[in-house]
This record gives C-alpha cells, sequence and structure tokens, in this order.
C-alpha cells in the first residue's frame, strides 16, 4: 500500500447507523492517526464532513476498504471488488465471522500496522462460470456458485473435470466453492473447512441420493464442466 497520508480508506457496513457509535469512532480515530483520508458508503452523524460514496464507487476510489459487520458484509464488498486491485479487510461486529480478520479487542493495534504497512496482502481466487442456455453468460464468484434445482425433483447432472468424466450427481444441487466459500453455503452442506492457501475447488452435492457422492477437492486451475 501506499504511504499513509496518500491512502484513503473506505468505511463500509450494512448498518452503520447501527454501529456502537463509541467502536465507530475508534476505528476513525486509528485511520487519522496515522494520516489516511477516510470515505464512508454513509452518512456517519458524528463525523458529517467524511465522503459518501457508494460500495460500487468505493471499490474504484480506496486503497483499503473496512468491511464491518460479519461474513456477509465482507462478502458484499468482496463480490464487488472482484477485477479491482482494492485490499479488503474485515472487522468483525456481526453473527458469523470466519472471514473477518480483526476484532474489537485487536482493532486498535492490528489496524495500525496495516495502515503503516507492516500487514500482508493474501489474494483469494474467484470462480469464473460460464453456462449456455439461449444465451451465453459469464459471472464471477468470490464464494461460490450453486447449480440448484428449480422443481421438486432432483437434479441430475454429468460432471467432468478437465475433460474427464467423474461422475453422474443426482441430488438436490451442487455446489462449487472456492477455499474462502469453504466456511459458508459448503460447510452447510458437509464439505471440509479448506485453507484459503491451498487454493482449491471444493464440489459438493446437497443431498444426494446415492452413497457414493461425496464432497471432491480439486485444485483450482481445474475446469468443471456440468451438462444436464
Amino acid at each position: 500500500m501506499r504511504h499513509p497520508s496518500n491512502q484513503t480508506i473506505g468505511l463500509y457496513s450494512r448498518q452503520m447507523k447501527a454501529l456502537d457509535p463509541s467502536f465507530l469512532d475508534a476505528i476513525i480515530t486509528t485511520i487519522q492517526n496515522v494520516g489516511c483520508s477516510i470515505v464512508a458508503c454513509e452518512k456517519i452523524n458524528t463525523h458529517p464532513r467524511f465522503t459518501i460514496q457508494p460500495l460500487e464507487e468505493m471499490v474504484g476510489s480506496c486503497d483499503l476498504i473496512l468491511s464491518i459487520g460479519g461474513d456477509g458484509t465482507l462478502l458484499d464488498v468482496a463480490q464487488t471488488a472482484i477485477g479491482r486491485t482494492v485490499a479488503v479487510l474485515g472487522i468483525h461486529k456481526g453473527t458469523i465471522g470466519f472471514l473477518t480478520d480483526l476484532t474489537a479487542q485487536n482493532m486498535n493495534l492490528e489496524l495500525t500496522k496495516i495502515l503503516i504497512g507492516k500487514g500482508k496482502i493474501e489474494p483469494r481466487r474467484v470462480l469464473i462460470a460460464r453456462y449456455h442456455t439461449s444465451q451465453s453468460r459469464i459471472c464471477r464468484a468470490f464464494n461460490e456458485v450453486l447449480v440448484k434445482a428449480t422443481t421438486q425433483s432432483l437434479l441430475q447432472l454429468d460432471c467432468w473435470v478437465d475433460d474427464v468424466w467423474v461422475c453422474h450427481y443426482r441430488a438436490d444441487g451442487l455446489i462449487l466453492a472456492t477455499a474462502s466459500g469453504s466456511t459458508a453455503y459448503a460447510l452447510s452442506a458437509g464439505g471440509a473447512i479448506v485453507h484459503p492457501q491451498l487454493e482449491s475447488i471444493s464440489l459438493v452435492p446437497l443431498n444426494p441420493h446415492n452413497l457414493s457422492s461425496r464432497a471432491v477437492i480439486l485444485p483450482c486451475k481445474s475446469q468443471v464442466r456440468l451438462k444436464l
């Protein structure tokens, strides 16, 4: 990251107005003490002069965005930031915090270290999914891609990995998860918790109808092809 005096830090929360004012003031004071400028996703009553930007603009103008909340809040930022160079840091103030790095207890010291250049940026893999119906579309996912039946019938899928046929799934759906997403829907469906440095793809069937269908972990560069 650049010198602190040239950095712009974004503050994002789904419920900015509901945050404890003293907690939010502690974050703002820490940022200001190292000379960074601040933009926020909405007006902060105790600091009305901050520039207000929607998240879509923030990912293009900030050096670092602080996601204040739980994993869902961080995923809002991460998904929007795909393809940008902005760094994202989670401060846990929510229900589930697998992805958030800082807590109220260690926030001041650790955030200061990061802002003065003593932190480490950890790249995360995303999934690129292309699906073909009447039109071909491409989407990018930080957490997971879910293929799910739209009726009460079981979904039947043939699966190839790098052009090698793997299996035929009969299930309610199939989750393709990044290592970051291994602690989300994939975990609830029986998948493994995967360390992010493994850079993998997890295939996790939802309620499979055969005993041999189990979660599979693939290298991150694998090309997975599914056919109904």
